[in-house]
C-alpha cells in the first residue's frame, strides 16, 4: 500500500512467527524499486501497525514517496510535500492508502482477510472527497477501492512464515504480472532471530498472456520474539508478453528489489 509493509519459542504457536510487530503500535519502513528496459520506479512508504488481538492489526500508511523515470521524463511524489502539480492517482493512492484498515492474519503471519472491507472502503471514499480534487479525478480512485489487491499489496510486506519443509508457494506480483513464487528456504537460527534464506523461481498462471523465461527470486526473512525485524527479496528474468495466437509482442528483460525493515 502507498507508492512506489511469533513467537519462536517458549510463548504460544498460535503467534505468528514472521507477522507484523507484536508491539502495541510499530513501523515499518518500506523500500521498492522495479525497472525495465523502459522505466524505473522507485518507492519509500512508512506502515504505521496496531495489533489489535486475536489475529488482527490496524495498518496504514504515514508517509510515501517515489520517483518515476521514464526516458528523459521523471515525476517525483512525496506526501509530506505536496504539490498542486501532483498528479491524481498518486495524490488519491496516498489518502487511501492513509486510512487505517484492520486486517486478520493468519497463524503463519500473512495477510488474509480485511475485517470489515465495506467499511474501509466507506472511510477510503471519505478520505477521497476531503482531497477536495476536481470532479474528474474521481475514476482515478475507483481501482484503488479494492480489498483483494489491498491484500496483495500487504502480501509483499508481510508474506508470513516459510513452511519448515518442503516448497513456499505464495502469490507475488512482478513487473506489473500477477504470478506464482516457489521457493525453498533454509532457516538458521542465530541468539533470539531466525533468518530463512530463500531461493526459487517464478510460475505464471495458466492461459496468462504474459509469461516469465529464466526468472529467479530470492528472499531473506529475518524475525525475533515480536515478529518480522526485516525482508529482503528480488526478482529478474525476461517478461515476455504474447498476442491472443501465442506470438511473442515484446520481450523485455525485468528486475526488482523490496526491502522491509521494522523501525
Amino acid at each position: 500500500m502507498g507508492w512506489l509493509a511469533v513467537v519462536l519459542a517458549g510463548c504460544p504457536a498460535h503467534l505468528p512467527p514472521a507477522g507484523p510487530s507484536r508491539a502495541r503500535v510499530g513501523s515499518y519502513r518500506v523500500a521498492a524499486l522495479a525497472a525495465s528496459a523502459e522505466r524505473v520506479v522507485t518507492s519509500l512508504y512508512d506502515l504505521e501497525v496496531s495489533r489489535q488481538g486475536d489475529g488482527v492489526w490496524v495498518i496504514r500508511t504515514t508517509h510515501s514517496e517515489g520517483i518515476l523515470e521514464e526516458g528523459d521524463n521523471l515525476l517525483a511524489y512525496d506526501s509530506a510535500r505536496p504539490r498542486r502539480s501532483d498528479p491524481w492517482p498518486l495524490t488519491l493512492q496516498h489518502a487511501i492508502a492513509a486510512v487505517p484498515v484492520a486486517v486478520r492474519f493468519d497463524p503463519e503471519g500473512a495477510p488474509v482477510s480485511l475485517v470489515d472491507p465495506a467499511q474501509w472502503r466507506r472511510d477510503a471514499l471519505a478520505a477521497v472527497d476531503e482531497l477536495g480534487l476536481p470532479a474528474e479525478a474521481s475514476p482515478a480512485a475507483l481501482p484503488l477501492l479494492d480489498p483483494e489487491g489491498l491484500l496483495r499489496d500487504l502480501r509483499r510486506t508481510f508474506p508470513g512464515t516459510p513452511p519448515p519443509l518442503g516448497a513456499w508457494s505464495r502469490e507475488a506480483s512482478m513487473a506489473g504480472v500477477e504470478v506464482a513464487v516457489v521457493e525453498t528456504c533454509t532457516p538458521t537460527r542465530s541468539g533470539p532471530t531466525t533468518t530463512w534464506d530463500c531461493t526459487g523461481e517464478v510460475e505464471a498462471h495458466p492461459g496468462a498472456a504474459a509469461r516469465f523465461r529464466e526468472a529467479h527470486t530470492t528472499t531473506r526473512l529475518v524475525a525475533d520474539r515480536f515478529g518480522l525485524l526485516s525482508q529482503e527479496s528480488s526478482y529478474e528474468g525476461f517478461l515476455i508478453l504474447a498476442d491472443p495466437d501465442g506470438r511473442v509482442v515484446v520481450e523485455r528483460a525485468v528486475a526488482g528489489r523490496r526491502l522491509v525493515e521494522r523501525r
